[in-house]
C-alpha cells in the first residue's frame, strides 16, 4: 500500500509541476516580447505538447489570426485556462479516486 501512495504523490506532484509551467508560459509571454529570450522558450518547450493536445481536443481553443497580436492571442485563447481547469477539477481527484478505491479493495 505505501508503493500506492508513493505512485499518488508522484502523480499528484508532477501535476502541480505541470499546472505551474503553465502559469509561467503564461507570465513568461506576457513579461517577456523578445521571442529569442531563453526562459521564455523554456516554458514554451515544456508545455507545447501539452497546449497541442488541448487544441486537438477542443478546437475553439485555438486562437484567430486576426487576434493573434492580442493579449487574448499571446495567451493562446483557452488553452491555458483549460489545462489549469483540468489538472485541478479532473485529473487530481480522478488519481485520488482511483488510489482511494484500490487502497480500500485490497486492504
Amino acid at each position: 500500500m505505501e508503493i500506492l501512495k508513493q505512485i499518488y504523490y508522484y502523480l499528484d506532484y508532477t501535476l502541480q509541476f505541470l499546472m505551474w509551467l503553465v502559469i509561467g508560459r503564461v507570465a513568461a509571454q506576457m513579461v517577456i516580447r523578445n521571442p529569442n529570450n531563453v526562459i521564455r522558450n523554456m516554458f514554451i518547450r515544456f508545455t507545447e505538447p501539452l497546449y497541442n493536445l488541448i487544441k486537438k481536443i477542443f478546437p475553439f481553443s485555438r486562437v484567430p489570426e486576426e487576434k493573434r497580436q492580442t493579449t487574448w492571442g499571446v495567451l493562446d485563447g483557452f488553452v491555458p485556462i483549460i489545462l489549469i481547469l483540468g489538472i485541478y477539477i479532473i485529473l487530481r481527484p480522478l488519481i485520488r479516486i482511483i488510489v482511494g478505491v484500490i487502497i480500500v479493495n485490497f486492504k
